[in-house]
């Protein structure tokens, strides 16, 4: 009884596949001699899913067949009868006993085989048991434009559509070298991609990605070349924009020249308005970007190559250029002294210019007013020793950096000053003048002693950091007998206290 209730329930749910009077019906007390559909030979499911090239086999058993016709119909087409296929279709093929098994199999299934298929009992009243087959299909892609390699002018805008095909319906994505394109406009319904305006950044490697879930993932790949006027930037390791070089004789020197250009350019090194030969530099193309091309030009410091080197790129859609200048001479000097110590009396002052040989002559010029008449109160030369001792010099990019300090003595208490300074290197003549500094001095009554203290502390670990820096270049530090005098004066006393009681701890602790 319960295997009947089954039967039934099933055939409640598959009214519209197999009726319920098609079934046989188990341990009946009447045996039927009527033809039927025998469902407890195997699980029926009336909905079938098969991916293409793949196989799938609808199962029909018929019991009380006798003399009655068994037939396929797919779509209401007739395909099939007892045990003979009736379409020219070589995928299709039976599966039968001639007794009770009337099977239909598709070895490769394509899409023309989806839609409704029904093994039919032909007899007094024709019974039906139906199939419902869905053929899943991997991704594929047809973009528009085709072309593997889009050509595009500078402000142009293009929209490349990537149609899906496939069941279940595939996603799209789209990427730019792995990444999201940026500058873009995604229509997810349309499937396009719409770049607008190009320009040289747009020229990369594009993707769109189809995926269902059958199969892998499939992608459309296609290049979009952007054609621009040539890009040119001229400096160093370091620095791709550089204007200037400090240089010095026999100073061995090089730059780079990097251009973007696409088609390729015309690349032109000029020296003074003269075109260099082509032999005296190297040339090269980027690998890791195609449109990127850098000439390489190495040269020894001196007269004669001193002056403008200008980089001319050309092609089909104009020029451009980019030039540095190498010089002997020393750039502007850089003055600071507002925010160092600044006393009664006194005040300390620093300095830094860029130049390719060493400092040799300081000139400082002080100004004094208590009103508003300015007098020039000093006018000083000093030697700056070019091994370093007293201007240490400090790398930035490929130039050099001298710096140093300075201090005022002999000021007047709560008066203003104003100070300027100029440099000359060995191979240039002066400077011209550094920016004005003014400068406010303390009365003597605010002063507090305890920061000019420190200022002094603070002021000789500066030459003591000097005298170091000097040492490991392998040179002499006049500096140092600064430090040397303070610690010995009477006004550290403060330094040999913490001195002494340093030994008294290290000998306690051994």
């Amino acid at each position: 009884m319960k295997i009947l209730q089954k039967i039934l329930t099933i055939s409640v749910l598959m009214a519209c596949a197999v009726a319920n009077s098609d079934i046989c019906q188990q341990n009946s007390h009447a045996q039927s001699t009527e033809p039927c559909f025998d469902l407890q030979q195997f699980n029926y499911d009336l909905n079938k899913r098969a991916q293409v090239e793949k196989s799938v086999e609808f199962e029909c058993h018929v019991q009380n067949k006798d003399s009655i016709s068994i037939a396929w119909l797919h779509e209401n087409q007739l395909i099939s009868l007892n045990d003979q296929v009736l379409v020219p279709d070589s995928n299709l093929q039976l599966v039968t006993d001639s007794k009770t098994k009337f099977n239909l199999r598709i070895k490769s299934i394509d899409t023309s085989h989806k839609g409704l298929y029904r093994c039919q009992i032909i007899s007094k009243e024709t019974k039906n048991l139906e199939y419902n087959l869905d053929v899943l299909v991997p991704p594929t892609i047809t973009r528009i434009p085709s072309s593997d390699v889009i050509s595009l002018d500078e402000g142009d805008s293009i929209t490349i559509q990537c149609i899906t095909h496939g069941n279940p319906k595939p996603s799209l994505t789209w990427s730019k070298t792995g990444v999201k394109p940026g500058h873009t406009i995604i229509d997810e319904v349309k499937h396009t991609l719409t770049l607008g305006s190009v320009d040289q950044t747009h020229s990369d490697t594009y993707r769109c990605i189809a995926k269902n879930e059958v199969g892998n993932p499939v992608t459309s790949e296609f290049q979009v070349l952007v054609k621009f006027r040539p890009r040119v930037t001229v400096g160093d390791q370091v620095n791709m924009h550089q204007s200037v070089m400090y240089s010095a004789v026999d100073k061995k020197e090089h730059f780079k020249c990097v251009v973007k250009s696409y088609p390729e350019p015309k690349i032109t090194l000029m020296h003074n308005d003269v075109p260099l030969s082509e032999s005296s530099y190297s040339f090269e193309q980027t690998q890791t970007d195609q449109h990127q091309y850098t000439l390489k030009y190495g040269f020894s410091g001196g007269e004669d190559n001193f002056g403008v080197y200008k980089c001319v790129a050309e092609n089909e859609l104009g020029s451009s250029e980019a030039e540095v200048r190498v010089t002997g001479s020393t750039s502007d000097v850089s003055l600071t002294g507002d925010k160092l110590p600044i006393y009664s009396d006194a005040a300390v002052f620093e300095w830094s210019v860029y130049s390719g040989s060493p400092i040799q002559e300081l000139n400082v010029q002080v100004f004094g007013s208590n009103g508003t008449n300015a007098t020039n109160l000093v006018t000083k030369t000093r030697q700056v020793h070019p091994d370093g001792s007293e201007s240490i010099p400090t790398y930035h990019n490929e130039n050099v950096v001298y710096k140093d300090f300075f201090d005022l003595t002999k000021l007047q208490a709560n008066s203003t000053y104003t100070v300027r300074l100029r440099v000359k290197n060995e191979m240039s003549e002066w400077s011209q003048w550094s920016r004005n500094l003014t400068v406010r001095t303390h009365s003597e009554q605010s002063e507090d002693k305890s920061i000019r203290h420190r200022s002094q502390i603070y002021n000789h670990r500066h030459h003591k950091f000097h005298k170091n820096l000097a040492q490991q270049a392998g040179s002499r530090d006049l500096s140092g007998k600064r430090f040397n005098t303070y610690f010995n004066s009477a006004s550290c006393v403060e330094c040999k206290f913490l001195f002494n009681l340093s030994v008294l701890a290290l000998f306690w602790i051994f």
